[in-house]
């Protein structure tokens, strides 16, 4: 009986109708892949850039004194003293007050005021304290609402993990905050008696200093403790301000959803400013460039203009992703913010 099998053509011609099908499905697999990808790193940019803008609007809006790069703004930051493992960028700035109308433009070529940072003293909430105001305990006590303040450092960190498109590291905005300060003008308007009553309600309540608002650092810090007889003692030389909790207002820039892999950052130059990454669509920025200065400007800007008590504060904020090879993204946010400091 005679066999017919199939000849070295046919065979041939069906490999390569197989091989071109599995071409093309993996084709449409990759780029519906890249299309996801695209898709997601697009949305989730926007989503969290936006996200951190928007979360610095009270904190600005609350703000009793915002220092700027001069030599008080300078004084206050150097005080500062940071967490272990927080490394702040090493160039950044703090803004200049644009004395003008309120607009928000670039900065001239022969003047920065943008900056890469914001340094607030932040009004809380009074902190309600009952005491004794007559020394009588037949007689119900009165109600004291304590001015108290924050400091809140705005600023970027370099995080060497993960890598993003090989630079070694990563750039993050973080939010770094002090312990509470009670309102030195507001205690020393009170009687020595009222003082004595006030103050050690203030300890317990976990405030070990007062604070001057608007004075030279080293001249507006008062202890507490030394104040429990009636009277504050001369201000405290030598100050530090320790920064308490440092926390990142980017939570969702550690990876995508989709491979786990994907980096997010806050731009930066990796290199020269010559050499920005290749996103598709360049981002101009508000600041000038500064000689040796190669982290200045990056992706976070903030600008303050107009007079005293009627600033505007824009916030801006710039991330990028690389979610495929020689692919990258960047959405920007910013917010325009109306400040009574």
């Amino acid at each position: 009986m005679q066999q017919k099998g199939f000849s070295l053509v046919e065979v041939l011609v069906t490999i390569v109708i197989v091989v071109v099908m599995l071409l093309v499905c993996y084709q449409m697999i990759d780029e519906t892949m890249r299309t996801s990808l695209f898709t997601e790193s697009h949305n989730d940019l926007a989503v969290m850039s936006q996200r951190a803008i928007n979360s610095l609007q009270t904190e600005i809006m609350q703000t009793r004194v915002a220092f700027e790069e001069n030599t008080a703004g300078a004084a206050y930051r150097a005080a500062l003293t940071m967490p272990a493992g927080v490394t702040v960028w090493p160039d950044s700035f703090l803004p200049l007050f644009q004395p003008s109308s309120g607009t928000i433009l670039p900065d001239p070529a022969d003047k920065r005021f943008t900056g890469n940072s914001l340094l607030l003293a932040r009004q809380l909430p009074p902190l309600s304290v009952m005491y004794d105001h007559d020394n009588n305990g037949g007689t119900p006590q009165v109600e004291f609402l304590a001015d108290r303040y924050q400091f809140e450092y705005v600023h970027l960190i370099r995080a060497a993990a993960p890598s993003f498109s090989g630079s070694g590291m990563t750039l993050d905005l973080h939010l770094s905050t002090s312990a509470e300060y009670a309102d030195y003008f507001q205690l020393e308007a009170l009687s020595d008696f009222a003082t004595t009553r006030i103050v050690p309600r203030l300890i317990a309540a976990g405030m070990q200093r007062a604070w001057n608002p608007g004075q030279p650092v080293n001249s507006s810090f008062y202890e507490l403790a030394q104040a429990t007889d009636g009277r504050f003692n001369n201000a405290v030389n030598s100050v530090t301000i320790p920064i308490v909790s440092s926390r990142t207002l980017l939570r969702g820039l550690r990876g995508g959803r989709i491979t786990g892999r994907m980096p997010y950052s806050v731009a930066f130059v990796p290199n020269s400013p010559a050499q920005p990454y290749p996103i598709p669509t360049p981002i101009r920025t508000f600041a000038q460039p500064i000689n040796g200065k190669p982290g200045f400007p990056s992706g976070f800007e903030v600008k303050i203009t107009g007079p005293a008590r009627k600033r505007q504060v824009m916030t801006r904020l710039v991330l990028m992703s690389h979610h495929s090879t020689s692919r990258y993204e960047s959405q920007q946010a910013f917010v325009i913010t109306a400040a009574r400091f």
